[in-house]
């Protein structure tokens, strides 16, 4: 799906209002809550008027130098890549129900199986190397599929029809959960911590950081002094004392 502008702005509205006016058109559904997370993802818990079904609604929004405003929604059954949802909001979901698919094609990529010794496979498409399209199925979704050692290439594991929107919502919410879980462990400021897997970094690292803040960034000073070091999101760390 593509973006939605509007070249003149939200004309002294705010994101959370348009979005609002545009679930609870038609008097089919309501906002139960919304939250926005770093100022361009927004979601809400909404809820069905017929059903009573509470299910989330996801936007990505920004605004240009220019003065419009623009957006990009989807719903949990897309699969939104974005994860920062708050627990306010997730607990207020509906419980999804189970999904039963027939084994009868890839989990990943859809591809039809046949048993061939074992195996399964998957016809080469016009222009599509036969090694890529054989019994290791490399459709270029390397994400969430497990890699073969012996290739190097995602293997994808046979059974199941590929992901139907209750199977996106699961997994979306799932990395919801995740990502509040690894945010709850993250360590917070004033904290004396020490970096897991520093061989990964540079050399000459303080053995122990002081969490800081330094204008809206967080930091990491030795616990003795010196420069300020910033290390990407998905370093380690473990708190000292």
């Amino acid at each position: 799906m593509g973006w939605t502008e509007y070249p003149e702005g939200l004309r002294g509205r705010t994101p959370d209002q348009e979005f609002r006016e545009l679930l609870t058109a038609g008097g089919r559904q309501e906002v139960l809550l919304s939250a926005t997370v770093h100022l361009s993802e927004y979601y809400a818990a909404v809820r069905d008027l017929g059903s009573g079904e509470v299910s989330a609604f996801v936007a990505l929004h920004h605004y240009s130098r220019g003065g419009s405003w623009g957006y990009k929604d989807m719903d949990e059954r897309m699969g939104p890549t974005i994860t920062g949802c708050p627990e306010r909001v997730v607990s207020l979901l509906s419980p999804l129900p189970e999904c039963q698919h027939r084994d009868e094609h890839c989990v990943h990529c859809g591809s039809l199986i046949e048993a061939e010794g074992g195996e399964w496979v998957r016809r080469p498409r016009r222009g599509e190397r036969a090694g890529v399209a054989g019994p290791h199925c490399y459709s270029g979704y390397s994400g969430s599929a497990p890699v073969d050692a012996a290739v190097g290439r995602p293997r994808h594991a046979p059974g199941g029809l590929p992901p139907c929107g209750t199977c996106q919502a699961r997994d979306w919410r799932e990395r919801c959960r995740r990502e509040l879980q690894r945010q709850r462990e993250r360590p917070r400021v004033g904290e004396l911590v020490r970096l897991l897997h520093r061989e990964a970094f540079r050399d000459g690292l303080p053995e122990v950081f002081r969490v800081c803040r330094q204008g809206r960034r967080r930091v990491f000073v030795g616990a003795e002094g010196g420069p300020a070091y910033r290390f990407p999101q998905a370093a380690e760390w473990e708190r000292v004392g």
